[in-house]
């Protein structure tokens, strides 16, 4: 049926093909300089892996609630991408806050940067944090302090006060004593700021001292979020054009530049600048350039590899350059396609392309075997792609089958992946059935010899037939085999945690790393968002999270956080606070501290004037932690700011217990976009082996439909065994698969059945031998080379498609013994 197609001459084909291709170069500059997105727009290579797979709080969600909190988080992560720190240092201060300087004047003229700051304001001191309380010194009340009051003794209460008014350093004691001689607004200000910064003022630059060196930091941030490869390896290449620069000596920092006090230049000169610096921007890079850098040479060395391999088998120029431009043409269908139907793609997805070449390969090798090693007659020399065209449209149908289910994914990257396999394969089967007939002519030569089968294919097909004899023999324990690696992929383990996808550059970890240890930053990822109807209920909310993150703390699960409650508490506890500050004065709990000063204003205020957040937010203290506070349509959101995470499902635990407790008054939520995206990796990966069991089933329909059950029965076992085997040994050389051991899956079951449709219709031929053969060391080119990339998830999937490729090739003529011997000569009898 599949070869009952319209007979049309050699030239009506090239002229159809011509046609359609023009069509498709037309969409696809189009597409590129189209300002209305109807034909799709040019695509951006997205560097950011955790966007392509996070399918949570989408923004079609029927719940407001859900797509509120996603656009708060959107908004959180967008900040942090964009916002980026560089440290300036030199063991001379005065060197550092020059170098600084000058630095932050030529990162401003960089066309990404929207923002420089180097110059800060006055860092907010204690006295003036002491002043913004005073006015509330009642009702603000340490969690030990309120133990102490409604727990405590006289006298450990008192013994505490004595403790504080003995810190000769604590300034917060002088400051407030005498309008607050309980010493209870000295002791809430008292309480160590976890994760307060290590910078100092100086010279209106914010400097921080390590290891004998002076630190100036320099933040900027950028116009866009940072996973723009395009624009981060431009500015990446420029910014470091200009911390190579030796800016000091340079004429623009002249005398006058630099004013009548100039510093010494052999000074200058002597004491070596130090640059440190982290933020998205130079993570994408890194990742982009190693990922376009990888593409360029894998899919060069492996194209190579394949002309080489055509060079050695046809020996002819066309043969080569035929297939070189099958493989063009198809990257310009695939491409043209993610153009119509994404707006930007993966930089991993990029790197997965190159695996078309081994594909669409494939497709040149059948009919380039078909028109060189075929002497036609003179009523076949007319279609002398027809006797292989149902067997080129069967690999399409098989294959297209199994990347079409990729398309049922909830992540883009996969997505992806198929849409450009899909329309890539197609450009190269309409490419090969209309315009190879053409190349008839040019791979034939007068020499009567050329039509002669190379003779390792010769050999090679031997050893197959003698390999299908023997299991032929041994069938009971093929079948033994065959159920042992069923029982052995029970055993497997899959570790989805996104985080071992990639590794980042070891110089750009080294830099963070010192750059947190100079700042003494500690924040972790993760973090808490809640939300509430209004500001109080969110204070509410937070001071009941605080509450059961303390003993974690104690525990050493976690080593701190942060949170607005901390410091500025919810009217109803300033009100229970002031209420038990003023029964504790009444009932005489603080006598022996009165007559100790009695000098003091212990004149207790009625009336009650809350400290309220929009009035907090915008004091000495407040204006620190503005970023932790937000407020969206009507809803009210907080971040509590997280370290040392030792147990995320501790955290996950302590969210749900609170959104059950909490239903009516607002929502916790752990925030853990890489821990939540390896949940969803784990969930899919199940997903994924039911579609790879679904295609099975849906080819062995395919199969049984074409040649009936028996050759169904084994075309479909060998593909499933060899499937089966990679991943075991994959598991066995990587101690755990991932979710792209199975996408391999999916492509070693695409060829594999590609190999059985040839088999299956054509039997144990030189021709089809010879066909495999090139394309299985063509593959073998494609993805070895990708076990050496630097990507955990490309050098796992090059690593799986490996092994998968060589059990398909050696396993795939097992088919012929459901009809014995009976087709080798089927449709190939112009030999």
């Amino acid at each position: 049926m599949l070869a009952k197609l319209p007979t049309l001459s050699t030239a009506t084909k090239a002229i159809l093909w011509t046609v359609q291709f023009l069509l498709v170069l037309f969409l696809l500059i189009l597409s590129q300089f189209n300002s209305t997105n109807f034909l799709g727009s040019p695509l951006k290579i997205n560097a950011d892996l955790t966007s392509l797979f996070d399918s949570s709080l989408a923004s079609d969600s029927s719940d407001n609630d859900v797509v509120v909190q996603k656009q708060v988080t959107e908004q959180i992560s967008q900040a942090a991408s964009k916002s980026n720190i560089v440290l300036v240092g030199a063991s001379r201060l005065d060197i550092a806050i020059k170098q600084a300087d000058l630095f932050a004047k030529k990162l401003s003229s960089l066309p990404l940067v929207s923002s420089v700051q180097v110059n800060f304001s006055k860092m907010a001191q204690l006295s003036d944090i002491s002043n913004d309380y005073l006015p509330f010194k009642q009702q603000l009340l340490s969690q030990e302090m309120r133990r102490l009051l409604t727990e405590g003794s006289n006298e450990e209460l008192f013994s505490y006060q004595f403790s504080l008014l003995n810190q000769v350093a604590n300034q917060t004691v002088s400051l407030t004593i005498e309008q607050a001689p309980h010493l209870a607004l000295a002791d809430y200000l008292s309480r160590p700021m976890f994760g307060s910064s290590a910078l100092s003022f100086k010279n209106e630059h914010l400097v921080s001292q390590f290891q004998n060196k002076h630190y100036v930091l320099v933040s900027f941030s950028t116009d866009s979020d940072g996973i723009n490869i395009n624009t981060s390896q431009q500015f990446v290449s420029q910014f470091k054009k200009i911390i190579g620069q030796k800016a000091l000596n340079e004429k623009n920092l002249t005398e006058q530049a630099l004013g009548q006090n100039s510093l010494d230049q052999q000074a200058i000169a002597d004491d070596k600048v130090e640059y440190l610096y982290t933020g998205a921007i130079f993570y994408t890079s890194k990742a982009s350039s190693t990922g376009q850098g990888e593409m360029m040479l894998y899919g060069g060395i492996s194209l190579f590899a394949t002309l080489l391999l055509i060079a050695l088998v046809y020996r002819n120029i066309t043969a080569m350059l035929a297939t070189f431009t099958l493989i063009g043409i198809s990257f310009v269908y695939g491409y043209l396609a993610l153009s119509l139907f994404y707006a930007q793609i993966s930089v991993i997805a990029l790197i997965f392309s190159v695996t078309l070449i081994g594909i669409a390969a494939d497709y040149s090798f059948h009919a380039l075997t078909q028109l060189k090693f075929t002497q036609f007659t003179s009523s076949t020399h007319k279609q002398p792609l027809a006797i292989i065209r149902s067997s080129l449209l069967m690999s399409y149908l098989t294959t297209g089958a199994g990347y079409s289910l990729l398309l049922l994914a909830p992540f883009a990257l996969f997505q992806h992946i198929a849409v450009f396999t899909l329309f890539g394969l197609l450009g190269a089967l309409i490419t090969v059935l209309l315009l190879y007939p053409l190349f008839l002519p040019l791979l034939k030569s007068n020499n009567e010899n050329n039509t002669a089968i190379p003779s390792f294919a010769k050999r090679l097909n031997k050893l197959q037939q003698r390999f299908v004899a023997i299991v032929a023999h041994y069938k009971i324990f093929a079948i033994t085999l065959f159920a042992g690696a069923m029982l052995a992929m029970t055993l497997v383990e899959f570790d989805n945690d996104i985080r071992r996808y990639y590794t980042a550059d070891a110089q750009l970890q080294a830099s963070e790393t010192k750059v947190k240890a100079v700042l003494k930053q500690k924040w972790d990822l993760q973090y808490f968002l809640l939300q509430a109807n209004s500001s109080q209920s969110l204070l509410v909310l937070e001071e009941e999270l605080v509450t059961k993150l303390t003993p974690i703390v104690k525990q050493a699960q976690l080593a701190g956080f942060s949170a607005v409650s901390q410091w500025l508490p919810s009217i109803a506890k300033q009100e229970s606070n002031k209420l038990l500050l003023s029964q504790a004065i009444e009932q005489g709990k603080m006598a022996n501290l009165q007559s100790m000063l009695i000098q003091g204003d212990w004149q207790f205020e009625q009336t009650f004037t809350p400290l309220l957040p929009a009035d907090w937010l915008e004091s000495h203290l407040g204006k620190m932690y503005k970023n932790q506070w937000l407020q969206r349509d009507n809803a009210f959101f907080s971040v509590v700011r997280l370290a040392g995470v030792k147990n995320t499902a501790v955290l996950t635990d302590i969210a749900a217990q609170m959104d059950i407790e909490q239903s009516t008054a607002g929502q916790v939520i752990l925030i853990d976009k890489a821990g939540s995206i390896s949940a969803q990796l784990t969930q899919f990966s199940q997903h994924l082996i039911w579609v790879i069991l679904a295609a099975v089933v849906a080819a062995l329909l395919v199969f049984i439909t074409r040649y009936g059950l028996p050759v169904a029965l084994l075309a479909v076992a060998t593909p499933v065994f060899s499937l089966m085997l990679a991943l075991l040994f994959s598991f066995y050389l990587q101690e755990q698969l991932t979710i792209f051991n199975l996408v391999a899956g999916i492509l070693i079951l695409a060829l594999g059945l590609d190999y059985s449709v040839f088999y299956a219709e054509h039997g144990l031929h030189k021709k089809v031998t010879l066909t495999t053969v090139m394309s299985a060391l063509s593959s073998v080119f494609v993805f070895a080379i990708l076990m050496l990339s630097s990507m955990t998830a490309i050098s796992s999937f090059g690593l799986t498609v490996f092994i998968g490729v060589f059990f398909t090739f050696i396993l795939a003529p097992i088919v012929t013994l459901a009809n014995g011997q009976s087709k080798i000569n089927k449709g190939m009898i112009h030999e």
